[in-house]
């Protein structure tokens, strides 16, 4: 230890034995201290501990030593003012910051960028598990709904009547809207009556961004059907219970129903249709073009009866 280290420890020492032992009912005060060289002093910097309770330093500080019990770093707020974490960079005016505001109870994590009033990103209101994000979410991860027990699993789009809520799907970066494929959402039709606005759409765009077609628009009015853009192609069977089915429309386009034959040369195309007491019967045509019924699936040419002639 030099010997001036040891000259201002002893009279540091000596002014703490002084002012315990003479300190009375109106008692003086150290009002500022520096510790080291001070703050932001050459070389090494310090601390310093003002007047007012500020306190400034150049290095880290550390709560708690021992990671068996809880440590605390308050910061107390009052009904009408707010509590911060600053993180500058590299002035008051830029950077991160972490609050909780009073009269709301919320708190809040956002970035400073030009002014001393910080913007909020995210906020959590006293009490909740709720996150509200003031803007969009960015992330190259997974998001996960729910928790798989009886935690509901739910993305809700809310917004004023008239505006598109949906849900967008990329190709390359989000922000560029000629990267725009596909999106699901809510149209933006005003709504009127039980049912009408609303509708359900999936939309696509082709490669420039360019707006193509709503593929699928689902009116919320039962109604009215769901209306298909393009080809449907059904991999298994396909059940329609209401009973009807149309193919074209009248006086603009041909309807045309196919019924393609099986493999095996042994499988033709056929019409089931069943009788007013329930029978099943198989329309179908030979491979002269003879049209002939039977009642189970034709196997062959010979099955069934030509129609007309099977009384």
């Amino acid at each position: 230890m030099s010997r001036t280290r040891i000259i201002v420890t002893a009279v540091m020492f000596v002014m703490s034995v002084t002012l315990f032992v003479g300190i009375g009912a109106a008692p003086r005060y150290i009002e500022e201290i520096a510790v080291g060289g001070g703050y932001a002093s050459a070389p090494d910097g310090g601390t310093d501990l003002e007047a007012d309770g500020d306190v400034f330093s150049d290095g880290n500080a550390t709560v708690g030593l021992n990671e068996a019990q809880d440590h605390h770093v308050s910061a107390l707020t009052g009904a009408s003012n707010k509590a911060f974490v600053d993180l500058y960079s590299p002035d008051t005016q830029n950077g991160g910051a972490l609050w909780f505001d009073g009269a709301t109870d919320t708190l809040s994590v956002g970035t400073r960028n030009g002014s001393t009033t910080p913007t909020a990103a995210m906020d959590i209101a006293q009490g909740s598990q709720d996150v509200s994000f003031r803007a969009g979410v960015n992330t190259k991860g997974e998001v996960v709904v729910g928790d798989g027990t009886a935690s509901v699993g739910r993305i809700r789009f809310a917004g004023p009547g008239g505006l598109f809520r949906r849900l967008a799907f990329f190709t390359g970066a989000p922000g560029t809207a000629s990267n725009l494929r596909w999106e699901i959402g809510a149209s933006e039709h005003a709504e009127s009556s039980t049912y009408n606005g609303t509708a359900l759409r999936v939309s696509a765009w082709d490669n420039t961004g360019t707006f193509i077609d709503n593929v699928i628009l689902v009116d919320r009015d039962p109604g009215l059907p769901i209306r298909l853009n393009k080809n449907v192609k059904v991999k298994s069977d396909l059940d329609v219970d209401g009973g009807d089915l149309t193919a074209g429309l009248d006086t603009n386009t041909r309807g045309v129903i196919t019924a393609w034959d099986g493999s095996g040369g042994a499988a033709p195309g056929c019409i089931k249709m069943a009788s007013p007491n329930g029978t099943v019967w198989y329309l179908f045509v030979e491979d002269d073009g003879t049209l002939k019924v039977h009642n189970a699936l034709p196997t062959s040419n010979s099955n069934g009866n030509i129609v007309g002639l099977q009384f």
